[in-house]
């Protein structure tokens, strides 16, 4: 019992974080979104050493295992789409394909450059 309630501690913390975030972008008008904004804040405070990871790990760990019951409503929600899809759907399989095809492409040339330059990189990253 006492580590369930841990747990949900731990996912109140994090909703906590979200919530902060949320606020501080409505607050001052940011076009990011404020999970982005509680993820940094999460980031930042991991980074310092304000908080430690223990304190987010089980619950984390349970969020991240059942994430497949937050994409269920999404999938629900497109069911109401489906003229779109008749319409569009050859267009939208067309963009998609493209992005994939062009992010593919972007990682196999980061990868080929660094590849190429790694010897340099390392000793730039020394000095640190």
């Amino acid at each position: 019992m006492k580590k369930i309630v841990f747990m949900i501690v731990q996912i109140a913390g994090l909703f906590a974080l979200t919530y902060i975030g949320e606020f501080i972008a409505d607050l001052l008008h940011l076009p990011i979104p404020g999970t982005l904004i509680g993820m940094g804040l999460l980031y930042l405070a991991l980074h310092l050493g304000i908080v430690k990871t223990e304190w987010f790990a089980a619950g984390a760990d349970t969020l991240i295992g059942n994430l497949l019951l937050f994409f269920v409503p999404a999938a629900v929600g497109i069911m109401n789409f489906t003229s779109t899809f008749v319409s569009d759907g050859i267009w939208m399989l067309a963009v998609l394909a493209g992005s994939m095809i062009a992010v593919l492409y972007s990682i196999v040339a980061l990868t080929v450059w660094i590849r190429k330059h790694q010897k340099r990189i390392k000793g730039a990253l020394k000095c640190y």
